[in-house]
C-alpha cells in the first residue's frame, strides 16, 4: 500500500485572538472514482488538532529526519521559549497516533479505511467522541446481507440468485445450530480464533452424528469461503471483528479429491438399448444420462433443457444438427455464457420420438434418485475407488462403492470429459463446448455466433473420424 505522507496546516481564516486552529492530514493513497471525470482522485484524513497559533509562531521546517521526507509544520523557537514544548509534543502525538491507527488497521484488514472511518477510530482515541458500540449477531447479519443482495439487479456484481442466497442460509443455519450446541451468541466483536474454529467443529460433529461420518473437506473449505466474505462484509460497514481474521491462516482452501466415477461407452450403449417405456422414474433417467453424457451439460442446465430447439447449422459447405444454451454457471455469477453443442444421432432420436421437443427432467434430488435405481436395476454393480478427504484428517482416505451407489447427475458430466480423453479429441476443442467465453451481450454478433457454430462442427467431425458407436454424428 501507498506510503503515508503528513503535514500540519493552519486555517486561512484567524479568530478573535488573530489565531489560527491547527489541522493535521494524513494522505495514505486512499481514493475514489469520479464518474462525473471518469478519474481517481485522492482523499485523505484531515482532523482539527484543537489548538490555535497565531501566524508569527508558526514554521515550516523544510528539511527534516523524518522517514517519508515530509516536511513538518510546528511552533517556532519563539513560541516554545515563550510558552513552552507542550504544543510541539501534542501535535507530535497527535500525528503518532493518526499513523499508528492506520497501521493497525491495514495490518488486521489488508485494506485501507475509508477517511471518515480512520477519522472516527482517531476521534475515539483521543477521547472526543464515544466509541459506538456496533456489534451485530452475525446471524442477524446475513439476512441483512441476503435482502439486500436479492433487491439488486442481476447485472450487479453483487447480485445474488437463488442458488447464492440458499449456501448463505445454510451457513447462517449452520451457525444457528452451533449457538444452540454451546449456547451461544455469535457477535462480529465476540468472534475470537476460537470460536472461529468451534463454529467449523461443530458442523463436523453434527454431520457425524446425522450421518455417522465426518463432513467432507472441501463442504467445509466452501462454508468457510461463505463465512470469510460476510466478515469481509461487516468490515466495510464499520463492523469490528474480534480477531485477524484475514490472516491466511484462517482460510481452509479446497483439496484435489477423486470422487466421481464415469460411465464407459459400452455402459452408455447399453444404456441406449434399454427399453424404459414401463417406467417414469426409469424413462427420465434413461433420457438424463445420454442427454447429460452426450453434451456435458451441468444439472442447472438440464433442468432447462426442455426450453432449447434444434436448429441446422452450415459450417465450410456441411450441415449440422446441434442446439443454442446458455451456461448458467460463471465465475461471478452475473455472467451469462452461451455455446453451441452438436446433437448425436440417439439424442435426435430422443427429441423425434418426444414429438420434436428436448425431455424435461424433474429437480436434482428426484432425478438423482431415479438414475441411482435405474443404473441399480442395470446391474452396474462395478467397484470404484474414491480418493476423498474429511475434515478435520490430513490425510486422504480411500474408498470403494457399488458404481450405481456413488453416480450423481454430475457424473454424466465427467462421463462426456472421460470418453473425450479416451477418444483422444483435443482438450481446446472440448474445452470449447464445456467452457464456453461467449456472454449474453455478443451472442448476437455474428462473428460469435459464426465461432461457436465453428467450435460445435470442430467436435462433430473429430467425433465421426472416431467411429463411436454411442458418440455418432
Amino acid at each position: 500500500m501507498k506510503p503515508s505522507k503528513y503535514f500540519f496546516n493552519l486555517e486561512s481564516r484567524a479568530n478573535k485572538s488573530n489565531k489560527h486552529l491547527i489541522y493535521f492530514n494524513l494522505n495514505y493513497g486512499y481514493k475514489i472514482y469520479n464518474p462525473a471525470t471518469e478519474k481517481y482522485h485522492y482523499q485523505n484524513l484531515r482532523i482539527s488538532t484543537e489548538y490555535s497559533i497565531k501566524k508569527e509562531y508558526w514554521i515550516q521546517i523544510k528539511k527534516t529526519k523524518s522517514q517519508d521526507g515530509e516536511p513538518i509544520y510546528k511552533a517556532n523557537k519563539a513560541f516554545v521559549s515563550k510558552f513552552g514544548k507542550d504544543l510541539n509534543v501534542d501535535l507530535e502525538k497527535i500525528k503518532n497516533l493518526c499513523i499508528n491507527q492506520l497501521k493497525l488497521f491495514r495490518n488486521e484488514y489488508e485494506i485501507n479505511p475509508k477517511p471518515k472511518e480512520l477519522k472516527r477510530i482517531v476521534l475515539e482515541k483521543l477521547g472526543r467522541i464515544e466509541k459506538v458500540n456496533n456489534d451485530v449477531l452475525i446471524t442477524k447479519y446475513i439476512d441483512k446481507i441476503i435482502a439486500e443482495r436479492k433487491k439488486l439487479p442481476p447485472t450487479s456484481i453483487k447480485y445474488w440468485g437463488d442458488g447464492t442466497i440458499k449456501q448463505y442460509k445454510n451457513l447462517k443455519s449452520h451457525i444457528e445450530n452451533h449457538q444452540t450446541r454451546t449456547s451461544t451468541q455469535l457477535t462480529f466483536s465476540k468472534l475470537n480464533e476460537t470460536e472461529y474454529w468451534n463454529i467449523f467443529d461443530s458442523i463436523n460433529k453434527r454431520n457425524q452424528e446425522s450421518e455417522g461420518n465426518s463432513i467432507k473437506h472441501n463442504t467445509i473449505a466452501k462454508i468457510c469461503k461463505h463465512l470469510r466474505v460476510i466478515l469481509k462484509s461487516a468490515v466495510e460497514n464499520n463492523i469490528e471483528i474480534g480477531f485477524k481474521w484475514n490472516n491466511t491462516d484462517f482460510k481452509i482452501k479446497e483439496v484435489t479429491t477423486e470422487n466421481n466415477t464415469a460411465l464407459e461407452q459400452e455402459q452408455l450403449l447399453k444404456i441406449y438399448n434399454t427399453d424404459t417405456d414401463h417406467s417414469r422414474e426409469f424413462y427420465n433417467a434413461r433420457n438424463y444420462i445420454l442427454f447429460s453424457s452426450l453434451t456435458a451439460l451441468r444439472i442447472g442446465d438440464m433442468v432447462e433443457l426442455h426450453t432449447c430447439k434444434v436448429e441446422t447449422y452450415k459450417v465450410k459447405n456441411k450441415t449440422f444438427k446441434g442446439f443454442l444454451t446458455k451456461i448458467r454457471k460463471s465465475n461471478d455469477n452475473t455472467t451469462e455464457l452461451f455455446t453451441i453443442i452438436p446433437l448425436a444421432k440417439s439424442l435426435l432420436e430422443i427429441i423425434e420420438q418426444n414429438n420434436g421437443n428436448f425431455p424435461k427432467f424433474p429437480s436434482k434430488p428426484v432425478i438423482g434418485r431415479q438414475i441411482k435405481k435405474f443404473l441399480k436395476f442395470l446391474e452396474y454393480d462395478e467397484i470404484v475407488e474414491f480418493k476423498e478427504r474429511y475434515y478435520p484428517e490430513p490425510d486422504y482416505r480411500i474408498e470403494t462403492h457399488k458404481q450405481h451407489v456413488v453416480f450423481s447427475p454430475h457424473s454424466c458430466r465427467y462421463t462426456f470429459i472421460t470418453n473425450m480423453s479416451k477418444l483422444e479429441i483435443p482438450e481446446s476443442v472440448v474445452k470449447n463446448i464445456t467452457h464456453p467465453t461467449i456472454k449474453a451481450r455478443s451472442v448476437l454478433d455474428g462473428y460469435n455466433l459464426s465461432n461457436m457454430q465453428d467450435n460445435a462442427y470442430k467436435l462433430s467431425k473429430y467425433l465421426k473420424n472416431q467411429k463411436s458407436k454411442i458418440y455418432s454424428y
